[in-house]
């Protein structure tokens, strides 16, 4: 994944190759809204792509085709995303030879070449932006440190913070925290109001003793590097809908929480991660899987504990069609499936928590449930 050299850091690069046929095997243009929601779903998923015109000559069952141009579409994809990609592209693969009533989808896949960063930019891409007056041979070995602990950095769960401390006589904020055994520590001017409470993102217990007593407070940070994860890699579904607009026969907008429209398979993707997130909220906070029931209907989804009378968690949304219903109970029962497992892909669930603003969620389910009767 990563080599270190003596002056920075050679990172590997995969390359893959997919050719889409411009006509079908009759002669007949694709349309092109067909094409580019091809193209626009690799670009959400890996951040973009490059289109090269190409001709093709194959062989079929029955007689031999030739000379009809065709894309090659070149993504290049991070070493993190790796395991995702395959899974991908070949259920792409897969689909596309359905859609496109072709014979054969041509995919290619290389691992020759290599990017090389210097050490500042590796350290951006682990997210460990606060490395600054180190010498050359500091920077190599906690670069070494951290191509040891790679997996551990760029799935992290989040960090652990060990001291707060703001200095008042210097107006500065002194914030320390660990991950995976290394010590980062941060200086900010202080600029907050004097005698404001200050807590760490990661501080759950402090933040949901005082999210009601208190008339202010700060939270410093962000849990599980949040910026990070959404910023350094593209957006991946727990679970990948796969329901076409036709099955809706309507002219029907569906929006995102922000009011902003988004497609329907997005809508499905999106509401499934905030369940999601609802839900181990939940099994976070002791419940068993068997006593959290989940309810979805057209007004959105409802999600309680049988050992909590009272207490419910709340979707809203407006889902008319028993169709989008459907889909969302099936990638949902999925995707709890292999969170059970351990075998959801753990970016897809630092996303789905990031976007969902787990930590202040599961504060408030927690000033909640402390405040319920036994």
């Amino acid at each position: 994944m990563y080599k270190i050299t003596d002056n920075g850091v050679l990172k590997k690069i995969e390359t893959w190759k997919l050719t889409i046929p411009r006509y079908d095997n009759e002669g007949n243009r694709f349309e092109d809204s067909l094409l580019e929601s091809i193209l626009e779903d690799i670009t959400l998923n890996f951040g973009g792509c490059a289109l090269v015109n190409c001709i093709g000559y194959w062989k079929g069952n029955e007689k031999t085709y030739s000379g009809e141009p065709n894309f090659e579409v070149i993504i290049d994809i991070s070493p993190f995303e790796e395991v995702n990609a395959e899974e991908y592209f070949l259920t792409l693969k897969k689909n596309l030879r359905i859609r496109l009533k072709q014979e054969k989808i041509y995919l290619k896949r290389t691992r020759a070449e290599e990017e090389v960063l210097n050490f500042d930019e590796f350290f951006e891409e682990m997210g460990l932006t606060t490395i600054g007056g180190e010498t050359e041979a500091e920077k190599r070995k906690l670069a070494q440190k951290c191509v040891n602990k790679t997996e551990q950095i760029i799935e992290r769960l989040g960090y652990k913070t060990r001291l707060i401390r703001r200095d008042e006589q210097n107006k500065k904020l002194i914030w320390e925290r660990e991950i995976c055994g290394l010590v980062l520590k941060d200086e900010f001017q202080d600029t907050f109001p004097e005698g404001i409470k200050i807590f760490a993102a990661d501080q759950i217990e402090e933040i949901s003793n005082v999210i009601i007593r208190e008339p202010g407070f700060a939270i410093l940070g962000q849990y599980e590097f949040q910026n990070y994860i959404m910023s350094k890699f593209n957006y991946r579904p727990l679970v990948k809908s796969f329901i076409e607009e036709k099955q809706i026969d309507t002219d029907f907008q569906f929006f995102s929480p922000n009011l902003e429209p988004i497609s329907l398979n997005t809508f499905v993707e999106d509401i499934v991660a905030t369940i999601f997130t609802n839900y181990i909220i939940l099994r976070e906070e002791g419940f068993s899987e068997d006593e959290i029931s989940i309810v979805i209907g057209k007004d959105g989804s409802t999600q309680q504990v049988s050992s909590k009378e009272g207490f419910l968690m709340f979707v809203p949304a407006v889902i008319p069609f028993p169709e989008v219903i459907k889909e969302i109970v099936r990638c949902l029962e999925i995707a709890l499936l292999k969170y059970e497992k351990n075998e959801l892909d753990r970016i897809a669930i630092l996303q789905a928590k990031a976007k969902n603003k787990y930590i202040l969620r599961r504060a408030q389910v927690r000033k909640s449930l402390k405040s319920m009767p036994d």
